[in-house]
């Protein structure tokens, strides 16, 4: 399966992290750039807006604080 996480401060890490561990295909986007660069070690994909690859994927998960801030 292939989601999304928008927002990867504490609970979007680690649900990013558990379903790396399941098998699947995650992209991560966080306004912080060093948010995702340890979920990209760890096999994730960075998305470069909130809302790249929001339409291939199965499953998004939005968990930002603020939404206009994300749609940059």
């Amino acid at each position: 399966m292939k989601a999304a996480i928008l927002g990867t401060d504490m609970t979007g890490s680690l649900l990013a992290e558990i379903f790396l561990q399941v098998g699947y295909e995650i992209v991560v986007y966080n306004q912080t750039i060093t948010k995702t660069e340890v979920l990209v070690k760890k096999g994730a994909s960075a998305a470069v807006a909130a809302h790249y690859r929001a339409k291939t994927v199965e499953m998004l998960l939005h968990l930002c604080y603020n939404f206009l801030n994300t749609n940059q």
